[in-house]
């Protein structure tokens, strides 16, 4: 098969800091998928059978895989102080089963997407990856990240899959595992994402109006999506870059110092360690004035709690926030509770 000229670059290991990686075509790839090597066979197949009996182990042994980013990078190594160019994006589909959704069925429904260049199942069989050629390659991270966002927000409202979309995955360095899938769709005809649709990085207000159309994207989510997201989509230091690039002589604000008693740092590890017990996920820790927040998460539900510690002692307050769940921040003060009180 003659190459596309939609470049990745692929790594074998994951959990290796110097893992080095080298360039394929999405032709590459798609190989890789429909006629892969039988020890790659062998390792998912594996895995897909560890998922059923062990999810928490399945997830530690998938790091074990091949993996291609979308991103170049020079040397080398996936880090963003490396990156220097994209031309591609992945978009993942996740946890379809829980939806009541057939993947099979799915890739045949988003197939007729002519922008849509390959769709592959991850290595879990209940997810699904689809890969989009940009129409021009992005230079700056940030950039790619908004840009990345708003195709998301697009495509998630047009074919109707918000619920099932994955959108930590944003960022230059993001990692997709190499699966395989006998059925993969490949269209080497795909239409470019053009990318003059999705945000003009020249105008102000065409950032603004598309961090506003993210954001009410992310409410519209039902909480098992929202639980580890706060109000800003983008994260501050992303929206910083994209407005220095705008207007380089612009004032950046004094990072605000934040008060935390020496007392709440053990108490992070009492608390991660207790709700590791009781099969809770600790999705975020913050500081704040006086006290750590905490983002809590079980079967798709969340709930935020503010732990403060002042003369008095600990205190624990549940923060009402949209979409949280009220009884698992009821269980989750009482955990609290019962800990520091």
């Amino acid at each position: 098969m003659e190459p596309l000229g939609v470049e990745l670059t692929r790594g074998n290991s994951i959990v290796s800091p110097n893992d080095p990686l080298r360039k394929i075509d999405v032709t590459d790839l798609y190989q890789l998928l429909v006629n892969p090597p039988s020890e790659l066979e062998s390792a998912i197949n594996q895995l897909r059978t560890i998922l059923s009996i062990n999810p928490k182990k399945y997830q530690e042994l998938k790091r074990m895989l091949p993996y291609v980013t979308c991103g170049m990078f020079n040397p080398p190594y996936r880090r963003t102080a490396n990156f220097t160019s994209i031309g591609c994006m992945i978009v993942d589909l996740d946890h379809l089963s829980q939806h009541g959704v057939n993947a099979e069925e799915l890739k045949a429904r988003l197939k007729v997407d002519p922008r849509v260049l390959l769709c592959f199942c991850s290595p879990s069989a209940d997810g699904l990856k689809l890969l989009f050629k940009l129409s021009q390659k992005i230079y700056d991270a940030a950039r790619y990240s908004m840009a990345y966002k708003m195709f998301i927000t697009q495509f998630a409202n047009q074919h109707g899959v918000a619920h099932l979309v994955d959108r930590v995955t944003s960022d230059v360095t993001r990692a997709t595992f190499i699966s395989i899938d006998a059925n993969a769709y490949f269209n080497p005809n795909a239409e470019a994402v053009p990318l003059h649709t999705l945000i003009n990085f020249d105008s102000p207000s065409s950032i603004n109006t598309a961090q506003k159309q993210i954001q009410e994207f992310e409410f519209s989510l039902p909480p098992e999506n929202t639980a580890p997201k706060e109000k800003n989509i983008l994260p501050s230091d992303i929206l910083q870059k994209i407005k220095e690039s705008l207007n380089p002589n612009i004032k950046t604000k004094a990072e605000k110092i934040i008060y935390v008693p020496q007392e709440l740092e053990p108490a992070v590890e009492k608390v991660k360690s207790r709700m590791q017990e009781l099969g809770i996920s600790v999705k975020q820790i913050e500081n704040i004035h006086y006290g750590k927040k905490f983002v809590f998460e079980l079967d798709g539900r969340f709930a935020q709690l503010n732990l403060f510690y002042g003369k008095q002692g600990y205190k624990v307050v549940v923060t009402p926030v949209r979409n949280a769940d009220a009884e698992l921040a009821e269980v989750s003060r009482l955990i609290l509770c019962e800990i520091f009180m």
